[in-house]
């Protein structure tokens, strides 16, 4: 093989590696590919293990210390040599020990809590996604569709126009038309563009694979009357983790307080000091609390005991409100899309519009307008769908419960 057929032959399988995998994906697989693949998802696992990490840290045993000493003196021609080798280690006291347990394992549960609010709030996230894009694929199609449209009026309009059939006037409102679809196009395929970009990065896909998303993207209506009178915040995680890291503090004033005497050192050893002296050493050491009694330190974790309590009630007040204002947008966003959204599936509705301007029942610019207005409703519809389902996504997060199958 020459060398230029061999560049050739790089060339080819490097274009065709970096054309990256097609991949179908339904709205369905998301939670298992955000356990498998998202970086995201990852990094709020280690989020996760470090406070295990911290926590086992915290509680591990100390090791031992093994010391040797000796010592030579020597007295009027008398010699002496003692040399003494022991072993020490420091112990917490028991229930210090079993209380420290219990706050990092309190610890511990609110970081799992969060990891799952965490998790959902990006489920979430990436179904909106999905469904933007969805969304914006279908728009840009009903662009293609209506661009083909006035492409054959603008081919009849040409003709018309020489043979007076439709004034100049008419003609230049035709082709401004027509560059307001181009750029609405456009500008569809760019937020299509991007909406596939985030929705690949957070899965953790090669920005050049092919994603086809394989779920249609209907309206769905969800029951709005189980929140009514519920207690919207009972299973939301984040509240439920403010509770467990409050729980903590409580337990970690009471550690603080039995601190006072945090541990006990016990050694022991062989002896021997020559000639002839040899036996054992035992010691205990207790930390005598005349100075210190970690009074600073039991103030301070009970004003971080403080700060919890109103962070709580803060953060209650915020996914109260959060919840009430996203039932409020789902009920009202149901409401239109329901009376009005119908009116998007009618796939006649542009052929119905051309027959009757064909039919000379409708002018040009009476066309023009009612194309105008449906292309606005198109726009409107998918924005208010994808808001709809933005909204629905983030209650079930929140609420801890599932309000939609797809």
């Amino acid at each position: 093989m020459s060398i230029r057929s061999f560049l050739i032959f790089l060339l080819i399988a490097g274009s065709l590696f970096a054309q990256g995998k097609q991949v179908s994906l339904a709205i369905t697989d998301l939670p298992e590919l955000l356990v498998k693949t998202s970086p995201q998802q990852s990094l709020i696992n280690a989020r996760q293990a470090i406070i295990k990490a911290q926590g086992d840290e915290a509680l591990q045993w100390s090791n031992p210390e093994l010391s040797y000493d000796q010592e030579y003196v020597e007295n009027n021609g008398n010699k002496e040599t003692e040399k003494l080798a022991y072993i020490s280690k420091t112990f917490s006291l028991p229930w210090n020990y079993w209380q420290q347990r219990s706050i990092w394992q309190a610890n511990l549960e609110a970081a799992k809590l969060n990891m799952e609010q965490d998790s959902k709030l990006l489920l979430a996230s990436v179904r909106t996604g999905y469904i933007k894009a969805g969304l914006l694929k279908k728009l840009s199609e009903q662009q293609i569709s209506l661009k083909e449209v006035f492409k054959k009026l603008k081919q009849a309009a040409h003709s018309q126009s020489e043979e007076g059939a439709i004034s100049r006037m008419e003609a230049r409102l035709l082709a401004m038309s027509i560059f307001g679809l181009e750029g609405d196009l456009l500008l569809t395929k760019k937020e299509n563009s991007l909406a596939l970009s985030s929705l690949k990065q957070i899965l953790g896909f090669d920005s050049s694979d092919d994603i086809i998303l394989s779920t249609s993207i209907p309206f769905l209506k969800i029951d709005t009357d189980i929140f009514e009178g519920a207690e919207l915040t009972k299973n939301h995680p984040g509240l439920k983790a403010g509770q467990l890291r409050l729980s903590a503090l409580e337990q970690r004033i009471t550690f603080e307080k039995s601190r006072i005497i945090p541990s006990i050192s016990l050694h022991g050893g062989y002896k021997k000091i020559d000639p002839g002296w040899k036996g054992y050493t035992f010691g205990l050491s207790i930390p005598l609390p005349l100075l210190n009694w970690n009074g600073p330190q039991i103030e301070k974790q009970k004003i971080i005991h403080q700060m919890q309590m109103t962070e709580n009630a803060l953060y209650r007040q915020k996914m109260r409100s959060q919840i009430d204002i996203l039932v409020e947008t789902v009920k009202r966003q149901m409401e239109l899309l329901h009376e009005y959204g119908n009116e998007q599936y009618n796939n006649t509705l542009v052929e119905d519009l051309l027959a009757a301007y064909k039919e000379g029942t409708m002018s040009l610019a009476e066309f023009l307008n009612a194309i105008q207005i449906y292309r606005e409703a198109s726009k409107q519809y998918t924005e208010q769908l994808t808001g709809y389902y933005r909204a629905v996504f983030e209650l079930e997060a929140m609420y801890g419960r599932q309000l939609v199958t797809f």
